[in-house]
């Protein structure tokens, strides 16, 4: 067999587990733990989740599940969320396998997510998973709970609700360790490993393109371009775990197409980024990420209290020292230049548009260009056409070289 016939035989492979990712047995397993043991399968099949593109490095799909129970003839449908490799872009499934990823997902639903509910009187804060598979998630469907992405921009009553379950996450952590009588690193130290922000790992090109866009777009802004570099590659560091600080598993990719919606509750949903570091990781995150400058220079510190009150709120009579709110706001401090550099790393890639992103991320050619290739042309074209994307790569990055006495000096 030539190697072109037998990598065409793997496309073929992937293809046909993109389509037809579940067996019979998995399709059981999924009934089984979310509506019990008396039902009988009579169908099942994929459809799509969206017209948009939802994920960068997985696919999005419902899986649609008929069954009955047991001395019924009354038929039901029942639709669950289905992610998966993305067998059907060849390069990106690719990448989500050797980057190890999926990897990593797929272990902290089968071995953190269990020990971190143990200790969640309120489970809201994730989605439950009825499917663990190396290469496919099933999940509840948030959506017909009413669960629903907000716009990227998120409202005060909404970074509220993302909040309190960073801090019932985070407590949750503290807690299951307490009780493990181990930390989450000495246990798993080779899936506390870093993904993204790594020198030498398989995101090296994407951070080193990404600093290389920044320098650019700086230069074309007339700013000064010469701190972009050192600021951006403090980030390196930060998502160290701590050897002085407090360490929880972290989410790591709080931006808002990862946070799901109902009323006052929030999910976090997509772990494959999940990180071992101080929880003011996550909230630089998902305060930078989610809030415009605006609402953040307002309302800052009134957020910390809130993730505050609601971690003390977790971690009452758990036997775990509870933090002062004083090292709260200083680890915060520390760590805010984290969440300033990952809002300029991420919106030249996630603030593109719908349209846009669905076109790139079609092919094999699309993928690599947007992520792994120098992209500093395609940024300052769509800084050309586009005046909305224009103005927030713009403002990140003038708040991005504005802090730069703060940390340089």
């Amino acid at each position: 067999m030539t190697h072109e016939s037998a990598q065409n035989g793997l496309q073929k492979k992937g293809l046909d587990l993109y389509k037809n990712p579940m067996t019979k047995k998995d399709v059981e397993t999924i009934v089984k733990n979310s509506l019990g043991p008396n039902y009988n399968i009579h169908n099942y099949y994929v459809k799509s989740y969206s017209n948009e593109n939802l994920g960068f490095m997985g696919a999005h799909r419902n899986f649609v599940v008929e069954v009955s129970k047991e001395g019924s003839t009354q038929k039901e449908l029942h639709t669950y969320f289905l992610k998966s490799v993305p067998y059907n872009v060849n390069d990106q499934a690719k990448f989500v396998k050797d980057s190890k990823m999926f990897y990593k997902e797929t272990s902290f639903y089968n071995l953190i997510m269990p020990e971190l509910m143990k200790n969640s009187k309120d489970k809201s804060w994730a989605a439950q998973c009825y499917l663990v598979k190396d290469d496919a998630l099933v999940f509840e469907n948030l959506i017909i709970k009413n669960y629903t992405m907000r716009e990227k921009y998120l409202d005060v009553a909404s970074l509220k609700a993302a909040l309190s379950s960073l801090a019932k996450m985070h407590a949750a952590s503290m807690l299951a360790e307490k009780r493990l009588g181990k930390s989450f690193l000495d246990m798993y130290p080779d899936l506390m490993e870093e993904i993204l922000f790594s020198r030498k790992g398989p995101f090296a090109e994407f951070c080193q393109y990404g600093i290389d866009v920044l320098i650019n777009v700086a230069k074309y802004l007339g700013l000064d371009h010469k701190v972009v570099s050192k600021l951006c590659n403090m980030i390196f560091e930060k998502i160290e775990p701590s050897k002085t600080r407090k360490n929880v598993i972290s989410h790591g990719d709080v931006w808002s197409n990862n946070l799901m919606f109902s009323g006052s509750k929030c999910a976090l949903v997509d772990f494959q980024i999940m990180r071992y570091v101080p929880p003011m990781v996550d909230v630089s995150q998902l305060i930078y990420h989610n809030a415009k400058k605006e609402l953040r220079d307002k309302y800052e510190m009134n957020l910390l209290e809130h993730y505050y009150k609601v971690l003390c709120q977790v971690l009452e009579n758990g036997g775990v020292d509870i933090p002062r709110f004083e090292d709260i706001v200083d680890e915060y401090e520390d760590m805010r230049i984290f969440g300033i550099v990952m809002i300029n790393m991420y919106y030249q890639i996630n603030q593109i548009s719908g349209e846009k992103q669905l076109e790139l991320m079609q092919t094999s050619e699309g993928f690599n260009s947007l992520l792994f290739r120098d992209r500093v042309d395609l940024v300052l074209e769509l800084m050309e056409i586009d005046e909305r994307y224009r103005e927030i790569i713009s403002s990140a990055l003038k708040e991005l070289v504005d802090v730069a006495p703060k940390y340089l000096t």
